[in-house]
């Protein structure tokens, strides 16, 4: 595409006139594979170009696609020479709704990756302006392009902004437009929105519903990138894993380029929390290597945040609470400026958990209510329900049963509808640290829990940890912790003679 815009660019103006008459966007446009970094891309060098000024809004737009796909890409250095020098060359009151709405996508993206809000703003306000003329074909890719670049990383609680897109995305669902072939529905633009509302099952459905292996690469990875974060968040940890193979085949060692940025980055930062939790650090520390890496190639601002609480958490799991720290108030710095509400609440929830980890209960409690307030104030209910659960525990640190059980009630208010296991899992064992519990041990021979049962009876049927973990929808390192646990409890030291004891318990 690079080299053929400067070919066409080169021409004669007559030539130049004739070959623009077309329209030059459409969905074949659209790689049905990525290899964006592959070569060098860079535009024409020298600034603005004198045969600038003469461009026509189709060679205008042919930039303005490759700098989206560069965009998405992550090559935001590359895609910055091949829009800014025609940012000036354009007479935009000139350009046709369709060709506005192309041309001002690019710019939109490129400053609001960049963290420049005003300008990105001003951009997303001159591709609606005529919304009533615009094909659905654009006005869909500009909802999600809107929502997942601009509102939701920097304007999360502009509720009025996300009900409007998605409005529109809506009303295109319900036309019967053809968009991208069988199977694809325009709402598949809303996966990331859908995340942060709570609506699980519809990303679900758009997973289930699309033909991901033949559908537009950047698509597709989208749709894969938020169906794996919510398999992970329900404790579908196969799941999860068989869609971080489809976006990152080489692994951590995948190039910039190769993936959708957005939904790449998020998933290297489950991948990490994953590895975290099953003790794996070094490829925690592999993920969150690549996750820099990525950041800093990019340039891209969203997602800075977030990176250094994912190393926070590695340093808390490794027991450096003080350069824990240092990471999350790092997280929390950037997360200010410029200001990013989900980057702002994980930050304070996270500092929080440090403050109830190291006894700091009164500092603990100003974290987390602003982290609560403002997850309420985005209507982000998963995030509310993670804050309310260090709620909890520092309330049952403090001795006040009564307040921990009124959080940890509402944590299940939220992630019961969600599926949201491994967080039920985390609230149910502060819950059996409270005064008064019930708990399942006495039930079952030896003490055991109701949870340790469960494994053993899968053990008992010849699961391995793995699969056991994807039976109950918790990690294979939390299988063995249950298992060992189970070991102590009955006396015994391996799967062969807990099975006996389990046979002999009527536990199987």
């Amino acid at each position: 595409m690079a080299a053929g815009i400067v070919d066409l660019e080169a021409l004669e103006s007559v030539e130049r006139a004739r070959i623009n008459r077309g329209d030059v966007f459409g969905p074949a446009v659209l790689p049905l594979d990525l290899s964006i970094a592959t070569g060098d891309l860079a535009a024409p060098s020298g600034g603005s170009p004198v045969w600038l000024e003469g461009m026509s809004a189709g060679e205008l737009n042919r930039r303005a696609v490759l700098a989206t796909l560069l965009l998405l890409a992550g090559e935001l250095r590359q895609a910055e020479e091949w829009i800014l020098p025609a940012l000036g060359a354009a007479e935009i009151s000139e350009l046709r709704h369709s060709d506005d709405f192309i041309f001002h996508g690019a710019p939109a993206m490129l400053f609001a990756l960049q963290g420049d809000i005003e300008r990105s703003e001003y951009h997303f306000r001159q591709i609606w302006r005529r919304r009533e003329d615009v094909l659905p074909m654009y006005a869909s890719a500009g909802v999600g392009f809107d929502i997942d670049f601009l509102i939701l990383p920097y304007r999360t609680d502009s509720l009025d902004d996300r009900y409007r897109l998605a409005k529109v995305v809506d009303e295109i669902a319900t036309s019967g437009v053809d968009m991208l072939g069988p199977g694809w529905s325009p709402r598949h633009q809303l996966c990331f929105l859908f995340h942060e509302d709570g609506n699980w099952s519809g990303v679900i459905q758009e997973a289930v519903s699309s033909d991901l292996r033949r559908g537009r690469a950047f698509f597709a990875q989208k749709i894969r990138g938020t169906d794996a974060a919510v398999a992970l968040r329900q404790g579908r940890v196969g799941h999860f894993r068989t869609q971080l193979r489809h976006v990152f085949p080489n692994g951590p060692k995948t190039r910039l380029g190769d993936a959708h940025i957005l939904p790449a980055l998020l998933l290297q930062r489950d991948a990490a929390t994953l590895a975290i939790s099953d003790g794996d650090m070094q490829s925690a520390f592999d993920w969150l290597t690549m996750h820099d890496s990525w950041i800093q190639r990019s340039g891209i601002v969203p997602g800075r945040a977030e990176g250094q609480l994912g190393w926070a958490r590695y340093r808390r799991a490794t027991g450096d609470l003080h350069e824990s720290r240092e990471h999350a108030e790092r997280a929390h710095k950037l997360a200010s400026n410029p200001r990013q509400p989900l980057a702002l609440i994980a930050a304070d929830r996270f500092l929080g958990q440090l403050d109830v980890d190291q006894g700091k209960y009164d500092e603990a409690k100003r974290r987390l209510d602003a982290s609560l307030e403002l997850a309420e104030r985005c209507e982000a209910p998963f995030e509310q329900a993670l804050t309310l659960v260090v709620m909890a525990e520092r309330a049952a640190k403090l001795g006040d049963a009564e307040e921990s059980r009124e959080f940890i009630n509402r944590v299940r208010e939220i992630c019961e509808p969600l599926g949201a296991k491994p967080t039920l899992e985390r609230v149910g064992e502060i819950e059996a640290m409270l005064p008064g519990a019930r708990r399942s041990s006495e039930d079952h021979p030896f003490g055991l829990t109701g949870r340790e049962v469960e494994v053993l009876r899968l053990v008992a049927r010849g699961r391995t940890d793995a699969e056991a973990a994807e039976e109950l929808f918790i990690s294979p390192r939390t299988v063995s912790q249950h298992l060992r646990n189970a070991y102590n409890k009955i006396g015994v030291n391996n799967r062969a003679e807990a099975t006996r004891v389990a046979v002999e318990q009527g536990i199987v």
